[in-house]
């Protein structure tokens, strides 16, 4: 619940480029491709073969069946966007606009909707989502746990981390930590240490202090 409002923020910002572009292609490309129903592919009409337009004759945009996929309006416009947004043969779509355009500039269109949309804004909402889960995750954890990856990261046994030395005792202050009276013996743990007797030790004398603290404490 806590990624809620900054995940909206960033469907927000997509959703946005998704309608500029969408009203630029409205502009661009209205009626190039037309759709004419369950009959589009199998008329005799010559106003309503190859999706309205001759240039697409035999290509593959016709061959797939993407008549459908327009900007005739804000919907079907959305819906083509989304396609190209999860890189849904955007390939095909793009040399079907290119056939139907007759000109190469229109790939410039669908160029700078993938980079943008695709390459920068998506790649950034994925990293955020993953972040958010990671956060979240932490959040939920409890205080054994959290005291639990303290201490071993302590005592240099976590991936990548390294040893910490002992901090010296203050004997006239109360005890701050639920660690304090499980400090190891030598003023550092070597991080190759492979004794595994010697690991589990150390965790249940931390999960004995833990819970001595806690009945002190209730």
């Amino acid at each position: 619940m806590h990624i809620l409002p900054s995940l909206l923020t960033y469907v927000g910002v997509l959703f946005v480029f998704v309608y500029m572009f969408a009203i630029v292609g409205m502009e661009s490309f209205k009626n190039k491709i037309r759709f004419f129903g369950p009959n589009t592919y199998n008329t005799t009409d010559p106003a309503k073969l190859w999706c309205g337009n001759k240039a697409l004759q035999n290509s593959l945009f016709y061959r797939d069946k993407y008549c459908a996929n327009n900007f005739n309006d804000i919907g079907s416009a959305i819906v083509v966007l989304f396609e190209l947004l999860i890189v849904n043969q955007w390939h095909i779509i793009t040399d079907g606009y290119v056939l139907a355009t007759g000109t190469k500039a229109t790939r410039l269109f669908f160029i700078s909707y993938h980079m943008i949309s695709v390459i920068i804004i998506l790649n950034i909402f994925t990293a955020f989502v993953l972040e958010a889960f990671l956060l979240e995750y932490s959040f939920s954890k409890g205080a054994l746990e959290t005291a639990l990856a303290t201490k071993i990261n302590e005592m240099g046994l976590a991936y990548g981390s390294n040893p910490t030395k002992k901090k010296p005792k203050n004997e006239g202050t109360a005890k701050a930590s639920i660690l304090d009276d499980d400090e190891l013996d030598s003023d550092c743990v070597d991080a190759d240490h492979d004794n595994l007797q010697f690991v589990a030790e150390q965790l249940e004398e931390i999960v004995r202090n833990y819970t001595n603290y806690s009945h002190e404490t209730e």
